[in-house]
């Protein structure tokens, strides 16, 4: 099975052609496409993740270079993700709890990645932190990539760097873990024989989108085609009206 791989680019192209009008309701707008409100479907997200790589692959990513995401808490996190993912690069996820110093002492482990990150993290956590990247792309500004011709989708090699994330920093600095399509892949083939029972229900789901168990889980989920609703904000206040 070590040619089997779980690849993150077009999973949501995949779940969209056998399920394409199944909904995904948001909390709140994504930041990368805030014109879309938070009423989505599958085939919706997997066009989102298309332009995405588009916009990037426009900017200058190519296939193997690091892209580390680290922006606002947002479900666009997720969307980057396998976007960067699509063209063949190897997306970084650090949580947006991170502090500065932290994110660019992780950057410094990396080969001078990518940084998509947004102005809030950019004026705040980040400001006057020195971060060894190859360049900085705000999604504010991959909007002037809006367009972009969507290049074709990247196969890279079951056991080549698919994902890197990190561990909970509680004994210190936090660890990045590499994780390729092969390994991904032999999570998620158990945790779709535990799905099988509730194929098709809604799922809310509120969890780190930088955690990898996230990634395993929604593999699982849109290969069912369960309708979903991503939660950023715990609040009971916010969360009561949603469900």
């Amino acid at each position: 099975f070590s040619h089997r791989g779980f690849y993150l680019g077009p999973m949501f192209r995949r779940a969209a052609d056998r399920h394409g009008a199944v909904f995904v309701t948001l909390d709140r707008p994504l930041d990368t496409h805030p014109g879309l409100g938070v009423d989505l479907t599958y085939s919706a997200l997997a066009d989102i993740v298309e332009e995405l790589s588009g916009r990037l692959w426009e900017a200058g990513v190519r296939p193997s270079e690091q892209v580390v995401v680290h922006k606002a808490d947002n479900v666009d996190i997720v969307l980057l993700t396998c976007a960067v993912s699509r063209i063949g690069a190897v997306p970084v996820l650090l949580s947006p709890a991170l502090a500065g110093e932290v994110v660019g002492e992780l950057i410094e482990r990396l080969r001078r990645p990518w940084l998509v990150t947004d102005r809030t993290k950019l004026d705040g956590p980040l400001k006057g932190v020195g971060l060894a990247v190859r360049d900085t792309l705000a999604v504010e500004d991959l909007e002037k990539y809006a367009g972009a011709e969507r290049p074709p989708a990247v196969r890279p090699h079951p056991r080549e760097p698919a994902l890197i994330t990190h561990g909970s920093g509680t004994t210190g600095l936090p660890r990045l873990a590499v994780h390729c399509a092969n390994t991904m892949w032999n999570r998620l083939v158990p945790q779709k024989a535990l799905g099988w029972p509730t194929r098709g229900e809604t799922a809310a789901l509120h969890m780190s989108f930088v955690h990898p168990r996230f990634y395993d889980l929604l593999g699982v989920l849109l290969h069912f085609g369960s309708p979903l609703v991503l939660i950023t904000n715990p609040d009971p206040a916010a969360v009561g009206p949603l469900l």
